[in-house]
């Protein structure tokens, strides 16, 4: 419309060109069409509204513009959790003025309530402004590294869906609880046996350190590696732990030389072992040792044990057998024929107090029958019958500072049978040097036949 006000007319334009009538000249031309643009833009800032230009009138826009936020309300829908924005920061705001803590169930002993309810209202205090539902969630988060901290590995704090009235939210806690327990590739041991081992209740909350002294005792089984792995379980709250079976392996053994014999029975020794794993199908084994001296040839020992868990798989039972055949040969005593034989019989059990990566207990009870005969130019230089009961307790430690063992122990012997050792002694004081139930080791001369 302007430049039809601006530009000539037809009529104009007709009448222009008629003859007679007078020409711009071309050097009046660019006046005219500066003229035009100068008017041309003043007519469209008008329109456009900006008046008059001014130096600051071109200038960009630096600063971002400020989006309105909206206040944080005490009422508010929280949805499922697929229909939650991703963003922590996204979403509405709702202003907390208590959180009320559910649990699905009883609180255990190491977990106190007020010291959830402390961590919320933290969590409450921090953010004055209210919670988006994301952030709700984080504050939940705090509640599940508190559980964890407990040893409750599997337990897990949410904000479920729900109407919020008055600023209440509901905070819901499932503390997590082993359902079942499956097996995966086993071949020699029984599925059973190996469920029977884990032995852990299933009403019971999932902690770590009992679930990984079950997990060591599992391991325990002679011949058997295996790890757990944890699954969702059929019901709300629950998970199922899977006994992956990384090895099974029906024999070991070993051979070892050394000379850490003694010079009267052999300083080079020849030790053989064979173990025989889950003979029986119930994690038994059966441990057979030999072991051969030389130069010179003089000391032959054997032992033979077997041993199972009994009633309760924190209890193990055994019997054991063991023989030592010696010959003194050493210089001075080889002529005076000296020949020994010890044997002893034990049947034993073995509690686990307890069982971890850092730390052991176990109580140890046994009943010993021991015996030992010596030989000297072949008269009967006399005989040790003996029954020890001992009871024992041993721990072991790992730690920063390193390891640590011990042992206490009490001891009761009884005298089956009594050789006057005193005659003896006096006639033949070396003779006590090689009764000992042991392969033959050095024992000074005040050192009592047999140890107890």
């Amino acid at each position: 419309m302007l430049l039809e006000q601006l530009l000539p007319s037809k009529t104009a334009l007709a009448k222009a060109c008629s003859p007679g009538h007078r020409v711009v000249r071309p050097h009046k031309l660019p006046v005219i069409v500066s003229t035009l643009l100068v008017l041309l833009s003043s007519s469209y800032a008008q329109a456009q509204g900006f008046g008059t230009i001014t130096p600051g009138g071109v200038q960009p826009q630096l600063e971002r513009p400020q989006v309105p936020t909206t206040p944080a309300e005490d009422n508010m829908i929280v949805p499922p959790v697929i229909d939650r924005p991703l963003n922590i920061d996204d979403g509405p705001k709702i202003k907390v003025r208590h959180f009320q803590l559910n649990s699905y169930e009883d609180f255990p002993l190491t977990v106190k309530r007020s010291d959830i309810l402390e961590i919320l209202a933290k969590q409450r205090d921090a953010h004055p402004d209210g919670f988006t539902i994301g952030e709700l969630q984080q504050a939940a988060n705090e509640v599940t590294q508190y559980y964890r901290e407990q040893g409750y590995i599997l337990a897990q704090a949410f904000v479920p869906q729900q109407e919020v009235n008055n600023g209440i939210v509901i905070v819901k806690v499932l503390i997590g609880r082993l359902g079942k327990v499956s097996t995966a590739n086993n071949q020699r041991y029984s599925s059973e046996l190996l469920v029977d081992t884990i032995n852990y209740r299933s009403d019971k909350p999932l902690q770590q350190q009992p679930m990984e002294s079950a997990l060591l005792r599992l391991n325990d089984l002679p011949g058997l590696k295996a790890n757990g792995v944890f699954r969702p379980g059929d019901n709300t709250g629950e998970t199922e732990l899977v006994i992956n079976v990384q090895e099974e392996k029906a024999f070991e053994g070993f051979i070892i030389a050394d000379n850490y014999g003694v010079e009267t029975t052999g300083k080079e020794r020849l030790m053989a072992n064979v173990k025989w794993n889950n003979l029986t199908g119930s994690g038994d084994q059966l441990s057979v040792t030999a072991l051969q001296t030389f130069d010179p040839t003089d000391s032959l020992y054997g032992d033979i044990s077997y041993e199972r868990s009994f009633i309760d798989p924190n209890f193990v039972t055994g019997i054991q057998y063991n023989n030592n055949d010696y010959t003194i040969g050493q210089q001075g005593l080889g002529s005076l024929d000296v020949e020994g034989e010890t044997e002893q019989l034990s049947v034993y059990g073995r509690l686990n107090l307890q069982r971890s990566r850092l730390a052991n207990k176990n109580l140890h009870f046994s009943l010993n029958r021991k015996t030992a005969e010596v030989e000297a130019l072949g008269e009967n230089l006399g005989k040790d019958d003996l029954a020890v009961i001992q009871l024992a307790y041993l721990f072991d430690s790992v730690s920063s500072s390193g390891i640590s063992r011990g042992r206490l122990s009490i001891d009761r012997v009884w005298m089956i049978f009594w050789v006057q050792w005193i005659a003896m002694a006096t006639a033949t004081p070396c003779a006590l040097m090689v009764m000992a139930t042991e392969p033959a080791v050095n024992l000074p001369n005040s050192t009592p036949v047999l140890p107890t």
